[in-house]
């Protein structure tokens, strides 16, 4: 249970107080329309959160799939400053891989990271994409000894996931 808070917290401070903006103008992110996905089978279950569009856990190992998408923002910010936004307080960072490739018809950036969160290592894999005026956040989020526990289920979500 005490994971499973930890594994909540981690979500909410990624998807909070990470990325900290000041709306200047009149208009405000929105979230994107006509988003298609394959909800992860079970144990996951949906989480409801308004850090992100849609997210699901998994109880018994203490891992996450998430996504987030900000449509028509005022602030555009670049793949890498919203990794670095991702990250942000988290301790003892090791960025293992972050690489450009290729994903919905555009360059996304694809990354995976190590971390301490509250003393306890969380390992996080991100796919940040830009298209259409939209940024879409896709994450998988789990304690660094049960990362591989739900990978392909991640990979699974991230090949079934089709934007506008």
């Amino acid at each position: 249970m005490r994971q499973h808070m930890k594994l909540t917290l981690l979500i909410f401070l990624i998807f909070s107080t990470g990325c900290v903006s000041v709306q200047i103008g009149p208009k405000k992110g929105e979230q994107a329309k006509n988003i298609k996905f394959k909800t992860p089978p079970e144990p996951f279950v949906s989480i409801d959160s308004s850090d992100v569009d849609y997210g699901w856990k998994n109880g018994i190992n203490s891992t996450s799939i998430s996504f987030r998408s900000v449509c028509n923002d005022t602030i555009d910010p670049s793949l890498d400053s919203i990794q670095q936004s991702l990250i942000y307080g988290l301790e003892n960072v090791q960025v293992l891989k972050s690489q450009r490739v290729p994903f919905q018809q555009r360059e996304a950036l694809n990354s995976i990271i190590l971390g301490k969160l509250d003393g306890i290592f969380t390992k996080m894999e991100f796919m940040i994409l830009k298209k259409n005026n939209c940024t879409y956040t896709l994450s998988y989020i789990a304690l660094d000894k049960m990362f591989d526990s739900d990978y392909l289920t991640f990979k699974d979500f991230l090949k079934n996931f089709e934007v506008p």
